[in-house]
């Protein structure tokens, strides 16, 4: 199967604190601002482009996705995105005055690797540290507020479509992936549980950034390969199920004119498993450039409303529109 038809995106998560700021509990509004405009100084003299973005910017930009993965906080912080030439091949969001002072985000493509991808931010964060010395080092850790994010200061997560990894993953095989240094969480939307786990690193200790970013990348090979198995398995158990599901939500989709947020993406969640057990296929011999997991980042409300703006009235008529148009690719097998 496609890994991309598997894997809906990544992130590498870095936290460090400044070494002459209190943790933000106790920081003053004045060291905030401080702060805030002592690291972009930094980024834009080390000839990065960067800006501060307010809530809606950022929500319309391409971390949107992060509304689903449940990263938008409540309360606000400055973040600062970095782009050009110098960070590829990813953008880079900087989340500061938050808990552990600075948290660098990027989130990866399914093309993307962690290695190639970490490399580049790994130079603006140690590009602000060389201005703004961190408290401790690579050595020995970083602190934090939150004893469960001391350590390396560093986290890497995957989102993989796992409805075969939800049928195996009972107390026991969590517990044994905890073991090997995996948190795996199910995933909800509107209180609903959606198709999708997170797999996230736990290994804090032990290891260097470099042998973390090695030992993450293989086991989300490992976890991909069982997410197969065991999908066909289930399959092969629910076949008639599983056949009149997907299909019911092909024939919806080709024809509606207006749909909701959820229906689409729980709709599109059948198109995807579809597409991965061979009864959709696409249309043309070569994979479109768009996958579904594309098309299903790019339904949210703010995205349309940010990519299509003038263009459309109804939202909801939009992404109806938008999935129809995809779908001519697609054909049942």
């Amino acid at each position: 199967m496609d890994e991309d038809n598997i894997k809906f995106f990544s992130n590498i998560q870095i936290v460090r604190n400044v070494k002459k700021y209190p943790f933000v509990a106790s920081m003053s509004e004045d060291e905030k601002k401080e702060l805030t405009q002592s690291v972009i100084k930094v980024v834009s003299d080390a000839g990065y482009k960067c800006q501060l973005l307010e809530r809606p910017v950022l929500m319309a930009n391409r971390d949107y996705f992060n509304i689903l993965y449940g990263f938008m906080m409540k309360d606000d912080y400055p973040v600062l995105h970095i782009t050009g030439n110098k960070v590829l091949p990813a953008d880079i969001y900087v989340i500061m005055c938050r808990d552990d002072h600075l948290t660098f985000r990027v989130c990866l493509s399914r093309s993307q690797h962690f290695d190639e991808v970490y490399r580049e931010t790994a130079k603006v964060v140690e590009c602000i540290g060389e201005s703004l010395p961190y408290q401790a080092d690579l050595r020995y850790g970083y602190l934090s507020p939150s004893l469960e994010r001391a350590g390396l200061g560093i986290t890497l997560s995957s989102m993989i479509h796992g409805i075969g990894l939800k049928v195996i993953a009972d107390e026991r095989f969590v517990s044994q992936m905890k073991e090997r240094g995996y948190r795996m969480d199910k995933l909800m939307m509107n209180d609903k549980e959606i198709s999708f786990i997170r797999i996230a690193s736990e290994r804090q200790y032990g290891l260097s950034e470099d042998e973390l970013i090695s030992e993450f990348s293989a086991g989300i090979g490992t976890f991909i390969d069982m997410e197969n198995r065991e999908l066909i398995k289930f399959y092969n158990k629910n076949k008639q199920r599983f056949d009149d599901k997907i299909l019911r939500s092909f024939g919806i989709l080709k024809f509606s004119k207006s749909l909701t947020f959820n229906e689409a993406f729980n709709m599109l969640d059948d198109i995807l498993t579809g597409l991965r057990l061979r009864i959709l296929e696409y249309s043309t011999a070569k994979l479109p450039k768009v996958t579904v997991c594309d098309l299903m980042l790019s339904i949210f409300d703010g995205v349309i409303a940010a990519q299509h703006f003038g263009k459309c009235d109804d939202i909801a008529e939009c992404r109806a529109e938008i999935i129809k148009t995809y779908l001519k690719k697609v054909r049942e097998s």
